[in-house]
C-alpha cells in the first residue's frame, strides 16, 4: 500500500471514528430526553389517576 492510499484510509478511519463519537453523544442526549419524557408521562398519569379517584369519590 502506497503512502497516499494509507493516508486516505487513515482519513476515512478518523472520519468514521468522529461520526461514531457524534452518534454516541446524540444517543446519550436522546436517552436523557426519553427518560425525562417518561418521567413527565408518569407524573401526568398519577395526576390523572388522582383526579379520576377524587371525582369518583364525589359521586
Amino acid at each position: 500500500m502506497d503512502s497516499d492510499a494509507f493516508a486516505r484510509l487513515e482519513q476515512r478511519v478518523t472520519a468514521l471514528v468522529a461520526e461514531l463519537q457524534r452518534q454516541r453523544e446524540q444517543n446519550r442526549e436522546l436517552g436523557a430526553e426519553n427518560e425525562s419524557l417518561r418521567s413527565r408521562a408518569e407524573q401526568a398519569r398519577r395526576r390523572l389517576d388522582a383526579l379520576i379517584e377524587s371525582t369518583a369519590e364525589e359521586r
